[in-house]
């Protein structure tokens, strides 16, 4: 069980409430299997500045995104890891999630002729999503490495949702995504909000995320290491927005794709990096 508290100064308080209650087990050093039958989350929005509210009030979908709700389900985890032996020329990872919620409610409330698509008077979500990630290796030696990493994700709203709930949605950009763009400031599509600054509200989700990166890593001296990459990728709405023009993912998605490249630091002391 846990809680999580976040404050966006002059935006809005976020207040998440979950419980977990499942297993995890490994098949054995590189397979790992985790499922929670029941995972329940209870998200409640509950300070909003001005500012804020006329954001929402010009996006509906963002409003819904971020109402109260109750988001109880079941997901499961998969992860095939090699990249922990250093010894590997060739290391590979695969991960594949799978999160279902709000479809044992949204049977119980068809059986009982409920059409609210609430649950003790709050609504509750209901979406399906899934998310892969891939990642192979190349160890020329010890110290040279080539990482490469692909990142695939998509979430449906169902029934009566319209959106995935806020804490559900995709994001893109920062420094463990799209590093040459701001933290979470990407897409959806080719949509750009027409006031961008740094007091702005400038966070973007979508349903739909696509995204790769190229680096090589290699030694400067002592702890201090180097990295040169390259990163692609964006994120896309499944359904039009007339907020977001130019969001919905389309048949041209490759011509959207965001790409970054530069020379990275880091300080790796081994028990952190």
């Amino acid at each position: 069980m846990g809680t999580e508290f976040l404050d966006r100064g002059g935006l809005y308080r976020l207040n998440t409430f979950s419980g977990n209650y499942g297993y995890f087990w490994n098949a054995n050093r590189f397979v790992y299997h985790e499922i929670n039958p029941v995972s329940i989350n209870v998200v409640n929005l509950t300070k909003t500045s001005e500012e804020f509210e006329s954001i929402l009030d010009s996006n509906p979908f963002l409003r819904n995104s971020f109402q109260r709700q109750f988001i109880a389900g079941v997901n499961y985890t998969f992860n095939y890891n090699k990249l922990a032996d250093k010894f590997r020329t060739h290391a590979v990872f695969v991960g594949v999630g799978l999160d279902l919620a709000g479809s044992g409610l949204n049977a119980v409330s068809n059986i009982i002729g409920s059409k609210s698509g609430e649950l003790l008077g709050m609504p509750y979500a209901h979406y399906a999503k899934a998310d892969l990630d891939l990642r192979y290796y190349f160890r020329f030696s010890k110290e040279h490495t080539l990482a490469t990493r692909f990142l695939a994700g998509v979430g449906k709203p169902l029934g009566r949702s319209v959106s995935l709930p806020y804490v559900k949605q995709f994001f893109a950009g920062g420094p463990n995504s799209i590093r040459a763009f701001r933290i979470r400031s990407l897409g959806p599509g080719t949509y750009r909000p027409e006031v961008f600054n740094q007091a702005s509200f400038f966070d973007q989700a979508g349903d739909i995320r696509l995204e790769g990166n190229l680096e090589y890593r290699f030694p400067i001296i002592s702890v201090l290491k180097g990295a040169a990459f390259f990163d692609a990728g964006n994120l896309w709405l499944m359904n039009e927005n007339e907020s977001l023009p130019g969001g919905k993912f389309t048949s041209s998605w490759w011509d959207e794709l965001a790409v970054g490249t530069g020379i990275g630091l880091r300080v790796d002391i081994e028990f952190f990096l």
